[in-house]
C-alpha cells in the first residue's frame, strides 16, 4: 500500500511558497551614486556606486552596477535620476534608496522601485542659510499620525505659515541592532526606569527624543518619549537639563502606570522586564500646494509613511473577482524600515525630521518591534462564529430528539451532554486563533503594493516653506 504523506506535502509546499516569494521580494539598501551609464533605451541605462549597507571581504560598501525594472509607469527610472532637470535628478554622492532589490549572478542590482534621500553628498542648506545634515538607519518604525477627533479620526490637515496645507506625526525608531535594557520590578523600580532612561538618551542621536518601548507581555507596550527641549521665559526652545527630563518622566503616563502596578503587586518583587532603547523624530508632509490650493501629486509624505509601515489583515472572505481581501489595522505597529530624517546643525533647534522611509520585505508589522505578530482577528471571528454555529446546531438536535422520543430519557441526557460541548467552542477557538500560515502568506503578497511618493520631494517642500 503507497503512504500516505499529503499533509506533510501540503505544509512543505505552503513553507516553499513562502520562501520562494520572500526572496522574490528582494531587499532595502542604500545607494550612494557614483556615476551613470546612460542610454537611449531606459533598459539599457544603469547606475555605478556603492551599496552603503552590504560591505565587500574588505569590509566597506561594496562597489555595485544597478538596472531598472519598471514596476508601474508612475516609477522615476535611472534616465530620470540623471536628469538635471528632473524632480528626483541626483548628483553624483548623491543617495538612492533601493527597494525590493533583486541581485543578479554576476553581482548587477535589479529594482523596481527607487526613492531619492539626498541630491548631492554633504549637508543641505535652505534658503534661511541653515545646515542641515541626513542621517540614514535601519530600525522598527511606527508612525502615529497627528489625527482629527482627538486621535480618533482621519489624518489632519491643518494649513501651515505658508498658505499652504499639511498633515503632521511623530516616528517612534527603535533600531535593529538595539539591545534590550533590564528594567527590575519592586522596591527600586524608580531607579531602574531612571537609569533605562539615561541610557536611552545616551543612544539616541543628536536632536532627537529618547525613547523607551517597555514590553509588558503577550504584544503589549508601554511607550515613554523623553522631552528634550522646553520654552524659556522668552518663549524661545531651549535643551533640558538631565535632571529636568528625569523629572518629566514621572508625568509620563507609561512611568505612572508601570509604578501603580509595581505598588499594587508586591509579588512582583525582582521580577524583569525589557525596555528597548530608541528615539523619536518628527514628519510632516505637504497635503495642498500653497499657491494653487490643489492637493500635491503622489502620496504625501505622513500618509505614505502611515500606509509604509501598517498591518493589513487578510479577511476570510474575496471580492466577486475571486481575489483576496485586506484591511487596514487601525492601530499602527512597528515594521523594520530602511529610515532617512535630517537634522539641523545649528544649535537652536533640538529636531530631527524624517524625510524617507522604505519597509524591508520579509518582515512582517509587530506591535513590540520584531517580538510578536499580532493575531489576524478577522479569521479568530471566523472561527468563532463557525463555533457558535455549531452550538445552535447542536440545540436544534438536541430539541427535535426531546420531541420526537421524549420517552428516551438516556438518549436525551447524552444530547444534552452533546449540545453543551459546542457551546464552550466559541471561547476555545478565540483563545486558539493564532497568526496562522495562510495569513503570513497571504501578507507576503502585499510586499507587491506600490506606494510611490517620489514626486512629494522634500527639499521642493522645505524650499517652498522657507525651512
Amino acid at each position: 500500500m503507497a503512504i500516505d504523506i499529503s499533509n506533510d506535502v501540503k505544509e512543505t509546499k505552503k513553507e516553499v511558497s513562502k520562501e520562494r516569494r520572500l526572496a522574490q521580494a528582494g531587499f532595502t539598501t542604500v545607494f550612494q551614486v557614483e556615476k551613470y551609464e546612460l542610454d537611449r533605451d531606459p533598459a539599457k541605462c544603469a547606475m555605478i556606486g556603492h551599496d552603503l549597507m552590504n560591505n565587500d571581504e574588505n569590509g566597506v560598501p561594496k562597489k555595485v552596477r544597478v538596472v531598472f525594472n519598471a514596476s508601474s509607469d508612475n516609477v522615476m527610472g535611472i534616465q530620470e535620476y540623471a536628469d538635471e532637470n528632473s524632480l528626483v535628478h541626483t548628483m553624483p554622492g548623491g543617495k538612492i534608496r533601493l527597494d525590493r532589490v533583486q541581485e543578479r549572478p554576476d553581482g548587477t542590482y535589479e529594482v523596481p522601485h527607487m526613492q531619492r534621500i539626498q541630491k548631492k553628498d554633504g549637508t543641505r542648506v535652505d534658503r534661511a542659510g541653515i545646515e542641515h545634515e541626513m542621517c540614514i538607519d535601519r530600525c522598527w518604525a511606527k508612525v502615529i499620525p497627528e489625527r482629527e477627533n482627538r486621535g480618533r479620526g482621519p489624518i489632519a490637515i491643518k494649513e501651515n505659515s505658508t498658505g499652504g496645507k499639511q498633515s503632521r506625526g511623530r516616528v517612534l525608531l527603535i533600531p535593529e541592532d538595539a539591545k534590550p535594557i533590564t528594567v527590575t520590578m519592586g522596591k527600586n523600580l524608580d531607579g531602574s526606569i531612571k537609569d533605562a532612561v539615561k541610557k536611552a538618551i545616551e543612544l539616541a542621536p543628536d536632536k532627537t527624543k529618547a525613547l523607551l518601548t517597555f514590553r509588558v507581555g503577550q504584544g503589549s507596550v508601554l511607550e515613554m518619549v523623553v522631552p528634550n527641549q522646553t520654552r524659556n521665559e522668552a518663549g524661545d526652545y531651549v535643551p533640558v537639563s538631565l535632571d529636568e527630563q528625569l523629572k518629566r518622566i514621572e508625568r509620563s503616563d507609561a512611568y505612572t502606570t508601570l509604578m501603580r502596578v509595581n505598588k499594587a503587586k508586591p509579588e512582583l518583587e525582582g521580577e524583569t522586564l525589557e525596555a528597548l532603547p530608541g528615539f523619536q523624530i518628527d514628519v510632516f508632509g505637504m497635503t495642498h500646494d500653497k499657491k494653487t490650493g490643489q492637493p500635491v501629486q503622489g502620496v504625501p509624505r505622513v500618509q505614505a509613511a502611515v500606509l509604509e509601515t501598517a498591518r493589513f489583515f487578510k479577511l476570510p472572505t474575496q471580492d466577486e473577482n475571486g481575489n483576496d481581501q485586506y484591511k487596514q489595522s487601525q492601530f499602527p505597529e512597528y515594521r523594520l524600515s530602511v529610515v532617512s530624517y535630517e537634522r539641523q546643525k545649528n544649535d537652536s533647534t533640538n529636531v530631527a525630521t524624517l524625510t524617507t522611509l522604505g519597509k524591508v520585505p520579509g518582515h512582517m508589522p509587530s506591535p513590540d518591534a520584531g517580538e510578536s505578530i499580532t493575531p489576524n482577528p478577522y479569521f479568530a471571528n471566523k472561527q468563532v462564529a463557525q463555533a457558535e454555529q455549531a452550538s445552535r446546531e447542536a440545540a436544534q438536535r438536541k430539541a427535535q430528539e426531546a420531541q420526537n422520543a421524549p420517552e428516551q430519557a438516556a438518549a436525551q441526557s447524552q444530547g444534552n451532554q452533546q449540545a453543551q460541548q459546542p457551546a464552550s467552542q466559541p471561547q476555545q477557538a478565540a483563545a486558539q486563533a493564532q497568526p496562522v500560515d495562510e495569513e503570513l502568506d497571504a501578507y507576503d503578497d502585499m510586499m507587491e503594493m506600490d506606494v510611490d511618493f517620489d514626486m512629494d520631494d522634500l527639499t521642493q517642500q522645505l524650499a517652498s516653506q522657507n525651512l
